[in-house]
């Protein structure tokens, strides 16, 4: 089974028997190529279920699949099967639901030939979804690629006494007889995907062979399908978006034919052969892949290299709200500059939280005054969310705000390295706010010490001598947080010259202590 993104809480994943595909093994700059024309861009979430197959299937290699009505109606019955036949049938080889008990009244023997080649279950009766979902389980996604798959079927229905719905997709009766002559890549070479993860509910579980902690491997599974068996010293890599190699058993974990294991009683029989007989290297990063361009390699010895090379879309950050400076308007900045996934408009909620109601808006702006809510005045107890939506995801968490008079005092900080008002020379000094908010700052002092802002926007402050530092720090504040400015006056000291000795006593028990202006600990007193 696989768990989803946000718009699917949950799909299992069952067994299928599978039949591996090849595709030809591009140079990672033919690939960059392909990414740069975007030939076969990712679909859309309004995409059917066949388009997105057939995304896949191309991106992959391989040409794309037709629909045929009578496998869609027999995988609509086994849908059918699945989702209402009463849990008492499922037992003994019925268990797999691959399976079709003969006892269920909705058990037809359309269902079970021509219906049954993959299944989910999912909170979302979204077609497209379910395609998406089951391309981030190895064992299965190789069922979409087969290369002389040739026609397909999809049926769904909703899961009796549950808030879900079952897919199932048609993968075997549409096999032709053609024999295999390509190595199939997942994700193409060349391609860009938006899915980064493997959630780890896929059944039979592929993972099992990885490291001790295998469970904690949650990168997209990244599939090859070879022409022979793998070599039994295959060696995997992968390079992501910075530049950083993966190639050790603790980070990038390696399954094969060679190495397999399974605990699955239920369908665990099926790892092995869908395995080896279709040559199937399967890798495994231990977290999620990240944004951008990755390089998978196989190496084996006396055969040529295999690498190729594809681009991950994620889903972009939460919205960057903020009340404008005059304080009269509601903006956000457009976080997605892709020509692959557009933005395509906001949703502002407000939810008033002493009348308990939402109102909600939509805009294609990139901000909105407080006045054209039509709220009236007193906003103070209104919390104004917004979200984005772009052509490939929609986001969740938006970015929320109390209107404008509640005003938060930010407390702003210096953190010294050592404890005391001090630090000695070439330590730094940290000054920050409590909240995370760009700074801006003053340096009066810089014959005494340099200043700069870090990546979290903090002020970091190295000295030069041991004259007094003397550093500004402001900032305009956030919506709903007051802005702040604070002047701080730091001492370095020279850490050679500053050797005072404190003797500290508890119990009669006497501790010394060197250094700046030295303390005793909690619980001791100097003498």
């Amino acid at each position: 089974m696989i768990i989803s993104s946000a718009k699917i809480s949950r799909i299992k994943l069952a067994r299928v028997a599978l039949v591996l595909l090849f595709t030809s093994v591009c140079s990672p700059a033919m690939a960059a190529a392909n990414l740069e024309s975007n030939a076969n861009p990712v679909p859309g979430k309004s995409a059917t279920w066949l388009e997105t197959l057939n995304y896949y299937r191309i991106a992959s290699g391989v040409s794309p699949v037709k629909e045929v009505k009578a496998f869609s109606e027999a995988a609509k019955k086994h849908a059918i099967y699945v989702g209402k036949t009463p849990e008492k049938y499922f037992t003994g080889v019925y268990e797999n639901k691959h399976k079709e008990n003969p006892d269920s009244p909705y058990a037809t023997e359309e269902g079970i030939t021509d219906g049954a080649g993959q299944i989910a279950w999912s909170s979302s009766d979204s077609a497209a979804n379910s395609v998406h979902q089951l391309m981030g389980a190895p064992i299965h996604a190789i069922g979409f690629l087969r290369e002389n798959l040739e026609t397909t079927g999809y049926g769904f229905s909703p899961e009796d006494g549950k808030d879900s719905f079952v897919h199932t997709f048609s993968t075997l009766s549409g096999l032709s007889k053609e024999k295999r002559s390509k190595v199939i890549l997942f994700p193409g070479d060349g391609s860009t995907v938006k899915l980064n993860s493997f959630d780890g509910n896929e059944v039979p579980e592929p993972r099992e062979s990885c490291a001790g902690d295998w469970k904690s491997f949650h990168g997209l599974a990244i599939i090859a399908s070879l022409l022979k068996e793998p070599h039994k010293n295959l060696k995997a890599s992968l390079t992501t978006p910075d530049g950083v190699t993966f190639d050790d058993s603790e980070n990038l974990c390696v399954v094969t034919e060679n190495n397999f294991k399974t605990t699955d009683e239920a369908y665990g029989g099926a790892l092995g052969p869908i395995l080896s007989n279709d040559h199937m290297v399967v890798m495994f990063a231990r977290n999620p892949l990240g944004y951008g361009f990755h390089t998978a390699k196989i190496t084996q010895p006396g055969q040529k290299d295999i690498t190729w090379s594809f681009n991950i879309l994620t889903a972009p950050l939460a919205t960057h709200s903020f009340v404008s400076k005059n304080g009269k308007d509601l903006e956000w900045k457009d976080i997605r500059g892709l020509s692959e996934d557009p933005v395509l408009g906001y949703t502002i909620k407000v939810k008033d939280q002493v009348a308990k109601t939402v109102d909600e808006f939509t805009t294609t702006d990139d901000n909105k005054s407080f006045t054209s809510f039509n709220l009236g005045n007193d906003l103070k107890n209104k919390l104004f969310c917004v979200s984005v939506e772009t052509r490939l995801f929609s986001i969740a968490e938006p970015s929320c705000f109390y209107g404008p008079g509640i005003e938060t005092p930010q407390i702003l900080k210096a953190s010294y390295p050592w404890v005391g008002d001090f630090a000695y020379l070439k330590d730094k000094i940290t000054l920050y706010s409590n909240y995370k908010v760009d700074h801006t700052f003053t340096l009066s002092t810089p014959s005494a010490c340099s200043a700069k802002l870090n990546k979290l926007g903090q002020v970091e402050v190295i000295g030069k001598t041991t004259k007094n530092c003397i550093v500004t720090i402001s900032n305009e504040g956030l919506f709903g947080v007051a802005a702040a400015t604070k002047t701080f006056t730091l001492k370095f000291v020279d850490k050679t010259k500053s050797n005072t000795v404190i003797r500290c006593f508890k119990a009669g028990v006497e501790k010394r202590y060197v250094g700046y202006k030295p303390q005793c600990p909690s619980g001791y007193k100097s003498k």
